[in-house]
């Protein structure tokens, strides 16, 4: 596949002969609870022509027993363990490293999509040529699948607009409100993401939203195309609470260490807060098309929800988890 002037031209069928037009890649670290009703739920695509790449990294549950007890029985799941654990950002690129298809689709080993999701996702691209990325609509499930959540926003329409409009939504919505990120989940096209470098890496910071960082690299560069149907279900865990810890003692640990259900304390949040917006505003300046006072706008805005985020963000969370609210 080439890419001349941000429309994808395909290569020949000979030069693919052997090779599924879509890759699945699942990295997966202890995922024996839910990576069956996964496996499940992607093997019973309609659309059939695709490998599923599992990167298991090092997991110390069941999580190895159940891919190889899968992969023994269809052929088209390859499973590719890690000796050592990797970061979770070189598991997810190790994926799209080995992955031969034309398209290209993360999987979380715990969320479900409809049997027609990959149909309806490879229709879109194949009939977008200007496309990089196609998605759909979708809910939340809970431990049980069952539905919990489901979401107001047109991204149809908001990918359908301006690039400022579609760089003023994906940097500036908010991340809990819309689950934009979820849009890491759909179908790519494998050339334009490899052309990206894959999932982006923050030196110095990690978990501090790569995926959405991911994603605006994408669309400074091409088109994203929404399938308006519900096809994905995101799974979301219960929430660790501390309702019977003095709140004190609980904020004073938080400032100070690791709690049950964080990835780090209060400090290394303000540190990621700055890492995520600040490389937001560098991609935004340098790699996108838009015009100076459009660029100087988003910086604005951008610097303003950086520092209003931790003030609105941290007592909510804090008095959540101590089930004060709701």
């Amino acid at each position: 596949m080439v890419l001349e002037s941000n429309v994808f031209t395909l290569e020949s069928p000979a030069t693919n002969r052997n090779s599924p037009k879509v890759s699945i890649g699942m990295p997966v670290y202890n995922g024996e609870k839910f990576i069956r009703q996964a496996l499940d739920s992607l093997l019973d695509q309609t659309f059939t022509d695709f490998e599923l790449v599992i990167s298991d990294n090092a997991s110390t549950d069941e999580t190895r027993q159940i891919c190889l007890e899968y992969a023994a029985i269809d052929r088209r799941i390859r499973y590719c363990p890690n000796e050592v654990e990797l970061e979770a950002n070189a598991n997810f690129n190790r994926v799209l490293e080995l992955a031969n298809g034309r398209y290209f689709m993360w999987a979380a080993h715990d969320d479900g999509w409809e049997s027609s999701f990959v149909a309806c996702l490879v229709q879109a691209l194949d009939e977008n040529p200007q496309a990089a990325l196609a998605f759909c609509r979708f809910i939340n499930i809970d431990e049980d699948s069952r539905l919990i959540r489901t979401f107001e926003m047109d991204w149809a329409d908001v990918f359908s607009r301006s690039k400022f409009w579609q760089f003023a939504h994906m940097a500036l919505s908010d991340e809990a409100k819309t689950q934009k990120a979820n849009h890491i989940y759909g179908l790519m096209r494998r050339e334009a993401l490899l052309e990206i470098g894959g999932m982006i890496s923050v030196p110095g910071a990690d978990y501090c939203g790569e995926d959405i960082l991911t994603l605006l690299r994408l669309l400074a560069r091409w088109e994203f195309v929404i399938v308006d149907q519900v096809l994905f279900h995101y799974r979301v865990r219960s929430l660790v609470v501390h309702q019977d810890e003095p709140a004190m003692c609980y904020l004073w640990q938080r400032l100070t260490q690791r709690k049950p259900g964080h990835r780090g304390n209060l400090l290394l949040f303000l540190v990621r807060n700055h890492a995520y917006y600040s490389n937001m505003r560098k991609l935004i300046a340098s790699e996108t098309s838009l015009t100076l006072c459009e660029r100087f706008l988003l910086w604005l805005t951008i610097t303003l929800k950086e520092a209003w985020k931790p003030i609105r963000v941290i007592p909510i969370s804090v008095l959540r988890e101590l089930r004060v609210l709701r």
